[in-house]
This record gives structure tokens, sequence and C-alpha cells, in this order.
């Protein structure tokens, strides 16, 4: 199995529930499906398909929010 790392912080904090998104683009979702299989978590992970009409409204946050960071790392 090749290793997997994505980190999206401490959802869970002294035994609280939490919940962890990860967001994969459809060419990228037959891989992903593969590594979860892999560490048997397939059955775990609830699949959500979301469309361009459900992003269009935060669109113009993303795209500030990108700014920001390539002015950043421009520096």
């Amino acid at each position: 199995m090749r290793k997997y790392v994505h980190r999206v912080g401490r959802t869970a904090r002294a035994g609280r529930a939490g919940d962890a998104w990860t967001l994969v683009e459809e060419q990228e979702a037959r891989y992903f499906k593969g590594i979860l299989r892999e560490a048997d978590h397939l059955e775990k992970v609830k699949r959500l398909r979301v469309g361009e009409k459900e992003l269009a409204p935060l669109l113009p946050d993303y795209e500030t929010a990108l700014g920001q960071l390539k002015q950043a790392y421009a520096r």
C-alpha cells in the first residue's frame, strides 16, 4: 500500500466527536477509493458529490484566498 498522509487537523479532542472532510476531484476519486479500500476504511467514509452549482457561491472567497496565498509565497 502506498502511504497517503492527509492531515485535516484534530477533529476530535479529549474524546469529543468530530468530522473530517476530504475534497477529491473526480479524476482522482478512483485512486482515493483504492487507498481507502486498502486501509479497510472504504465503508467508513461517506461520499458526497458536490456540483458546480453548489460551489458557485464559494468561488469569490476561494479566488480571494488563492490570491493571498500566491502573494504570500511570492515574497
